[in-house]
């Protein structure tokens, strides 16, 4: 997705992966996307970093941009924001979101691997 554009974008994958469910593996993709292409389009980054981490009981997606950041209280057009914690939420998870004007942004998603398959 960033080949064409200025934003570095590095991957890193920790612990060791586990076997998900299809739709598990399909919401996950999705946020990933979404929050990949909000950086694209909105951001003003060069740099975009997903962390995937396996824990003992959790799944943890982290992504970070350090982006022009936007203030995450605020009424946002469009449903990406909505659509990643109803994700998220269905899966038993929680997100978190960091971001303040002029400080990027950094995405959080804790997902329970108790009830992943």
């Amino acid at each position: 997705m960033t080949s064409g554009t200025t934003v570095q974008a590095k991957f890193t994958l920790e612990g060791e992966p586990r076997e998900l469910s299809a739709e598990w593996e399909a919401n996950i993709l999705r946020i990933g996307q979404e929050v990949l292409t909000n950086v694209l389009r909105h951001a003003q980054a060069s740099e975009f970093k997903m962390l995937l981490a396996f824990d003992s009981g959790e799944i943890r997606l982290e992504m970070r941009d350090d982006g022009c950041g936007f203030d995450p209280r605020r009424r946002h057009e469009g449903f990406g924001l909505q659509g990643m914690r109803e994700r998220a939420e269905g899966m038993g998870g929680q997100i978190s979101i960091q971001s303040g004007e002029g400080k990027g942004t950094v995405i959080s998603i804790a997902l329970p691997l108790t009830i992943a398959s």
